[in-house]
Formats: structure tokens, C-alpha cells, sequence
């Protein structure tokens, strides 16, 4: 009976482990999401090149400025929790920026795609030190 628990207690862990290297390869997808779409974004919204690049580099502001506060988050809370938020949050943000009509909600869903951004890598590499 024990034996039977721990192998299930180890396809868990594996599922929790898969589940957050998704979360991350999903979030470095989106970070080069504008490189395909470039041309087609500044045709349909009528950019220049400095608005095309402060819209990218807000993805990176983002993900800089939450850094530190998911490392601290993950390390007091449930790992667990915290990525399904990261995940929802990395879903809203693009389908707002596919439902997007406006370059300021092309600016706010690059901001939050950033922030889930910093919590799926941490938490990946946390997972991974488990």
C-alpha cells in the first residue's frame, strides 16, 4: 500500500513539475511573440518603430519590477497557487492584447504578460529544486 502511494506521489510531482515548464515555455513564447507579428501590428494600428519598441520593452519592465517581489512571494506562499494566478494571468493577458483595439491596451496586456512572466520562471526553477 505504501509503495503504491509514493509511485502516485511521483507522477504528481511529475505533473506538477510538466505543468510549470508549460507555464514557462508559454511565457517565452509570448515574450517573442512580436517579432513574427511586427509588421502586421504596426500596419493595423498605424505604429512607428518607437511605439512598436516601447510596447516590446514593456513586457521586460514588467518582468523586471516583479522579479524580486514573486522570488518573495514564492518562498512564503504555496508555489502552487501562485502559478495557476501566473497562468490565468498569462491567458488574460493575451487575449486582451488579441482583442486589443487601442495601443494602450497593447501597452497594459505586454505589462501583465511581463509580470506572469517572472513568476513562471522562478517558480519553474523552484519546482526544479524540489
Amino acid at each position: 500500500m505504501f509503495l503504491a502511494d509514493k509511485k502516485t506521489f511521483n507522477i504528481q510531482s511529475w505533473f506538477v513539475i510538466f505543468a510549470g515548464s508549460l507555464l514557462f515555455f508559454y511565457t517565452y513564447i509570448l515574450m517573442n511573440l512580436l517579432n513574427p507579428l511586427a509588421a502586421f501590428i504596426m500596419k493595423d494600428f498605424a505604429l512607428n518603430a518607437h511605439q512598436l519598441s516601447n510596447m516590446s520593452s514593456l513586457y521586460f519592465y514588467g518582468n523586471f519590477l516583479m522579479v524580486f517581489p514573486a522570488g518573495i512571494l514564492l518562498d512564503n506562499f504555496s508555489i502552487k497557487k501562485l502559478l495557476i494566478c501566473a497562468m490565468i494571468l498569462a491567458i488574460f493577458s493575451i487575449f486582451l492584447f488579441g482583442l486589443a483595439d487601442h495601443l494602450s491596451i497593447l501597452y497594459v496586456s505586454r505589462f501583465v504578460c511581463g509580470i506572469s512572466a517572472s513568476f513562471a520562471f522562478l517558480g519553474a526553477a523552484k519546482l526544479a529544486t524540489r
